[in-house]
């Protein structure tokens, strides 16, 4: 056999394998009801990745609308202001058990229980840094003249902190991992395959030893964070759009024991880190507090609002470290009516 021939067998048999491979990835999704990136998302060259309208992922209760965010589709009629909620999973509704569990869904029954009848939009993405809801927020929401804008995002700053991209990284590095999210997007098999790495290596995972937080790394969070609030708050102004910042809670506290914290946390090695995440985390709920008053922008504390609720109460609403449950979802949608109704009394009598 010749050299090139040799290549070319190669070649085919390469071909042939990856064909394989993601033919047998969809097929073992498609049994097991698993649901990766392709099934749902698309690459996106500004945001790295986006949902894919007209999407459907019945095993979840997920359908995404022509906008591309989940839910059903945005209408508008006469009377009713659009509410848009803007963020990462806890918006988008990972821990909910069905679209109508979600915080927006929620926030939106709630309201119409006091008489106010609103338009809601889910514009949460799981995953999604403050940098991408800005993005989002200025490119997407921004053009469809929403009444009010509730913002509710910072756990990926943190949870993805060592891994997410910006000057400090090389143009290789940040060329690699745009190759990367492509792949992710349009490829079951490759999507697990880094999903299996994320889940017993956690490289890009602040809660992992192998990249321990430094202070560097943390005053760079702060500062990206803080300059992306400031930029959401900027556009909002700019195109008069009534915007409310919300804390992000967590049934985590210094208190609780290893087991509690375990159960909060059950992706994650710990590691020992989990307190430098609570730092962390009050770092930036601490930024939203301060863009309230420097800003002059409504500022929701769901963090100071459900620390006064019992421990075991408190507990009880969360799937997790970050993501509320359905009820934790009705607990927070009860903790926002009155601040969104009277932001949307002044809007409207702003108007008159």
């Amino acid at each position: 056999m010749t050299a090139g021939r040799a290549v070319l067998l190669g070649c085919v048999m390469t071909a042939g394998l990856l064909a394989a491979a993601e033919g047998g990835a969809r097929l073992y999704a498609h049994a097991t009801q698993t649901v990766l990136f392709p099934a749902w998302a698309v690459f996106d060259d500004e945001l790295g990745y986006r949902l894919q309208p007209g999407a459907a992922v019945a095993a979840q209760d997920v359908r995404i609308n022509r906008l591309g965010f989940r839910g059903e589709e945005v209408r508008q009629p006469i009377g009713r202001p659009l509410v848009v909620f803007v963020g990462d999973s806890c918006v988008y509704g990972d821990a909910a058990s069905s679209e109508q569990a979600t915080l927006p869904a929620q926030v939106a029954a709630a309201l119409e229980e006091r008489g106010r009848q609103v338009q809601s939009l889910n514009a949460g993405v799981s995953g999604y840094t403050s940098a991408q809801a800005a993005r989002v927020f200025a490119n997407r929401i921004v053009p469809l003249r929403p009444a009010l804008a509730v913002l509710y995002v910072g756990w990926n700053d943190i949870d993805f902190a060592p891994g997410l991209m910006g000057p400090h990284h090389s143009a290789v590095v940040r060329w690699l991992s745009s190759v990367s999210a492509r792949l992710e997007t349009c490829s079951y098999a490759y999507s697990w395959l880094v999903w299996v790495a994320r889940d017993t290596a956690g490289p890009d995972h602040l809660m992992y030893a192998n990249h321990a937080p430094t202070t560097a790394m943390k005053e760079r969070v702060v500062a990206q964070y803080q300059a992306n609030l400031q930029r959401i708050v900027a556009t909002a102004r700019a195109h008069h759009v009534t915007l409310c910042l919300v804390t992000r809670p967590t049934p985590l506290h210094e208190g609780l024991t290893t087991s509690q914290v375990e159960l909060l946390l059950p992706w994650r090695p710990l590691k020992g880190h989990w307190l430098t995440f609570l730092e962390w985390h009050a770092a930036l709920n601490g930024i939203v507090r301060d863009a309230g008053q420097s800003q002059e922008v409504a500022v929701i504390d769901l963090e100071r609002d459900l620390e006064r609720l019992p421990e075991a109460q408190r507990l009880r609403l969360f799937a997790d470290a970050e993501h509320p449950n359905d009820e934790g979802y009705r607990a927070i949608a009860q903790l926002m009516v009155e601040p969104l109704l009277s932001l949307l009394d002044e809007r409207r009598a702003s108007l008159r």
